[in-house]
């Protein structure tokens, strides 16, 4: 059997094509791990502002190191970001920064974003255009002191810019497939609304 025909009995029978796997994996040398599903505990979750910080944590052994980003069912419990759809994930990407560059301020009316620093460090800032804060959120995300997940929901402005003289490197795990009809702008140095500027410098400046 070749792999397309495989498949295709996929299609047809999910459940019977990977008894045969099993099969073929053992016959083959390969021992299952775990007989039984392991029951991982969801990482705490905290409000910051509009957003939602999640800590992720490096599981480590003599062969190096593991950090899980995201599960659906951390979701199980926790506060909707605008709906069940826009809890999905449905795009991941990875933007670079050139060092002292910001990019911002972007919007979603839809989309929910998932930003995970995975290089260098980066200044993420947020304003709700809902309930309209006095002052922007800001919080510095460096994933060698420790590596985190910030959930920003649609109707939150946001934009970063990277710290120190290294490449940023952001993963964003995305609700919705970019089409570019659900982003939008104001220019960076503009701050999130004409009433509220906002120096990149200011908050880590001192």
């Amino acid at each position: 059997m070749n792999r397309e025909k495989l498949n295709r009995e996929i299609q047809r029978d999910a459940e019977g094509i990977s008894m045969m796997l099993r099969a073929k994996a053992e016959l083959s040398g390969y021992v299952q791990q775990h007989e039984t599903p392991i029951n991982f505990m969801a990482p705490p979750s905290t409000a910051n502002g509009a957003t939602r910080v999640t800590p992720l944590r490096w599981h480590v052994d003599a062969r190096g190191a593991l950090v899980e980003l995201y599960r659906q069912s951390w979701r199980v419990g926790m506060p909707p970001c605008s709906g069940q759809v826009r809890d999905m994930v449905r795009q991941a990407y990875v933007s670079s920064t050139a060092p002292g560059v910001v990019k911002g301020w972007h919007l979603h009316a839809v989309q929910s974003d998932r930003f995970v620093c995975l290089r260098g460090r980066i200044m993420l800032a947020t304003y709700d255009l809902i309930d309209k804060p006095e002052h922007v959120t800001v919080q510095v995300l460096e994933p060698m002191r420790g590596i985190s997940m910030v959930e920003v929901p649609p109707g939150v402005a946001h934009g970063w810019r990277a710290l120190g003289d290294e490449e940023a490197w952001v993963l964003n795990l995305c609700s919705m497939e970019y089409t570019g009809t659900d982003e939008w702008r104001r220019p960076a140095h503009g701050g999130p609304l004409d009433s509220m500027p906002f120096d990149w410098n200011m908050e880590i400046d001192g």
